[in-house]
């Protein structure tokens, strides 16, 4: 998976190549989808949720630029896999899920990986972890239609927040955004294949009589 998917695609940092290397992403999948774990596009994580290619993961988290004093906050933390990439990159790390059967799945995982300074929380992940905030860095580990307000808020100034979002056009492009004076400024890093938007993050639609 590091040599034949990420590091020919432009994941540089060694901390993270190792974390991908450490961590089993099969304990993070059910039994039915074990033997999908490892390959290059996203996977049922359940019968309800998609996870991430590693390589989409991958950039996610590179495009944050991480540091060991990090408090990082991860939206929709569905099975737990990319809080367990972060689990030695950063300070601390919670996550926020609202599906009970994958934030179980999550704990089981997290504690066979001894990944001790990720906290998960149940919630809806669109209102983020308002009694941790605030946030270095927050990824977003689901498809978006838009960023919402209550996790900007979340955010420190000068922070950032990566999320892979459907633009008008329908296309996904995994975009890293950074905080300044409480708005974001977003900066493309590639097109993704596409996968369900998580229904916490799609726009209502507007009806015209």
């Amino acid at each position: 998976m590091v040599d034949g998917q990420l590091t020919p695609n432009k994941i540089t940092n060694n901390a993270l190549l190792n974390c991908f290397l450490n961590i089993p992403r099969e304990a993070f999948v059910d039994v039915a989808n074990k033997h999908t774990a490892y390959i290059d596009s996203p996977i049922n994580v359940s019968s309800s949720r998609k996870m991430f290619s590693p390589l989409v993961c991958a950039h996610l988290l590179q495009s944050l630029d991480l540091n060991k004093k990090d408090n990082v906050l991860v939206v929709a933390s569905s099975s737990g896999y990319t809080a367990s990439i972060l689990c030695d990159l950063v300070n601390n790390v919670y996550g926020v899920e609202e599906d009970l059967s994958l934030l179980e799945m999550a704990r089981r995982a997290l504690l066979d990986a001894q990944c001790k300074s990720v906290t998960l929380c149940e919630g809806p992940p669109n209102k983020g972890l308002e009694e941790k905030a605030m946030f270095d860095k927050i990824v977003i580990d689901a498809p978006v239609e838009f960023i919402p307000d209550s996790l900007v808020a979340q955010v420190k100034d000068g922070g950032k927040i990566s999320a892979v979002v459907k633009n008008n056009a329908g296309i996904h492009v995994l975009t890293v955004f950074t905080k300044k004076d409480k708005t974001l400024e977003g900066k493309a890093i590639r097109e993704v294949v596409a996968m369900p938007v998580h229904t916490a993050f799609t726009r209502k639609k507007e009806f015209i009589l």
